[in-house]
């Protein structure tokens, strides 16, 4: 029996791969919403505000956050940008050590879900022709689930989605598995049927331990070069999915 070069295997799993896809998972912040647009200026505020309530200097609240108050910007190592609110939470009461995590983390879910988001580029065009190969999505996020789905019903694209969970849901956080298992199990799909898709470390290794089909998405923090070692598939961000779905992969790692 002829044996197909590796290259071409490759290419075949590639193939089947593609085909075999019923289900997507896609991050919330930085994935479907601009994550630097969505919450540079709400640390801002928060900032300002557990500074003025707890007389604490801003540049020390700026520091627990990850964040740059003269740039305006997060840091890259920012817990924020792919931890949870309970974590975020944990890491102010260090500089608040007066106050109680379980306040802090109260405090925070109430204004993270009060915030505007802004959407991606292209985003419900995008999630329109997935919903039209009969696709099933759902989101996997470590933001509150309640923020999480106001957040979508905000930008009019929540009935897209069979399915949300945030790290309060009960089926841990990323880069855990739970979250992504639950989806699996509820949707009956088996893990090479699912396709993570996540702008952060935290996305690909949480897909990575479920055994699904992971695409990193540069519309976040991370860079090319921080999320290619974690997946072979990078797309500029989820408009280029549908085509993805649609493309014969060659022979070469995708970029």
């Amino acid at each position: 029996m002829y044996d197909l070069p590796e290259n071409k295997k490759a290419v075949r799993h590639m193939c089947n791969e593609r085909k075999n896809i019923k289900g997507i998972i896609f991050d919330k912040d930085g994935t479907l919403f601009d994550f630097h647009k969505s919450w540079a200026n709400w640390v801002i505020r928060i900032i300002k505000i557990l500074s003025d309530v707890h007389g604490k200097k801003q540049e020390d609240l700026a520091d627990a956050l990850g964040f740059n108050m003269k740039k305006k910007c997060f840091y890259r190592h920012s817990h924020f940008i792919a931890g949870t609110l309970e974590e975020t939470a944990t890491k102010l009461v260090e500089v608040i050590p007066n106050e109680t995590e379980f306040n802090l983390q109260k405090f925070l879910v109430t204004e993270a879900t009060n915030q505007p988001q802004f959407p991606v580029a292209g985003l419900k065009e995008t999630l329109t022709k997935l919903k039209n190969k009969s696709l099933r999505l759902g989101v996997v996020t470590n933001d509150a689930e309640s923020a999480a789905v106001l957040h979508l019903k905000s930008a009019n694209i929540y009935n897209y989605f069979d399915f949300v969970i945030g790290y309060d849901s009960g089926y841990g956080s990323k880069p855990d598995a739970g979250q992504i298992v639950k989806f699996c199990q509820e949707m009956k799909f088996e893990p090479n049927e699912v396709l993570m898709v996540g702008d952060s470390s935290y996305d690909l290794i949480a897909g990575q331990k479920a055994g699904v089909i992971t695409i990193g998405v540069l519309t976040g923090i991370a860079t090319a070069n921080e999320l290619r070692p974690l997946t072979p598939h990078l797309l500029e961000s989820i408009v280029a999915i549908p085509n993805w779905l649609d493309t014969k992969p060659t022979s070469n790692v995708e970029n």
